[in-house]
């Protein structure tokens, strides 16, 4: 059988491959989750020009595909003579994208605060800081949550792009090893389970997270 075949002889590669997409995925969610609380945080910022620059990367994010973007950075950093590994540039392309979404959830979380509590704090003379730090980030963090375990969830699957410009995850690998064997139907059920395997239990760990949060509240 052409799977067995597969999963007997190419096993190594696609370990290897899925150890990429891991770590692609890890390092690009924490990129985009520390991008989006700044992006979040001018968002609804009181500085206008911090608003429209928040506003404006925003905009663009979610208006350029995510493959555009790769080939963009690729191509485009060298021109200017900021050199970087295919593998930093997927990083970097990744959670620049992503770190978008994540403003976005954020800012639909920080939007269930009741609008009370936000006039209150400021009646007491507390300033933008001390208002997001003790009334908007404690009681939006449950709201996030589930938002962001699908943002999460996504990032493992945006990883394959990665493959497409020469990141050795686990789409570079199927591709490379369909080549040698020509067996498609086997190598790319193969790689589909190797993503299965990642975001299964991540979404299910973050279902926990959730739950547990909801029971906490």
């Amino acid at each position: 059988m052409d799977f067995i075949y597969i999963v007997s002889e190419y096993w190594p590669m696609f370990l290897r491959g899925a150890e990429m997409t891991i770590f692609l995925t890890v390092t690009s969610a924490l990129l985009a989750f520390f991008i989006g609380a700044v992006v979040a945080v001018m968002r609804i910022g009181p500085i206008p020009p911090l608003r429209a620059v928040a506003s404006v990367y925003i905009e663009i994010m979610r208006a350029i595909p995510l493959l555009a973007l790769i080939i963009l950075f690729l191509v485009g950093l060298p021109k200017v003579g900021v050199f970087y590994s295919t593998t930093i540039t997927a990083i970097l392309t990744l959670g620049i994208y992503t770190g978008a979404y994540v403003a976005e959830a954020l800012r639909a979380g920080f939007r269930t605060v009741p609008k009370g509590q936000i006039e209150a704090a400021r009646a007491l003379g507390m300033t933008f800081g001390k208002m997001f730090k003790n009334v908007l980030l404690p009681q939006s963090i449950r709201s996030v949550i589930p938002p962001m375990g699908n943002l999460l969830v996504s990032n493992i699957k945006a990883t394959a792009l990665a493959g497409a410009v020469g990141v050795q995850e686990i789409y570079w690998v199927a591709s490379r090893v369909n080549f040698d064997s020509a067996r498609s139907l086997a190598v790319f059920l193969l790689a589909a389970l190797c993503y299965l395997a990642i975001a299964l239990p991540t979404g299910f760990l973050w279902n926990k997270l959730e739950v547990r949060m909801q029971i906490v509240r």
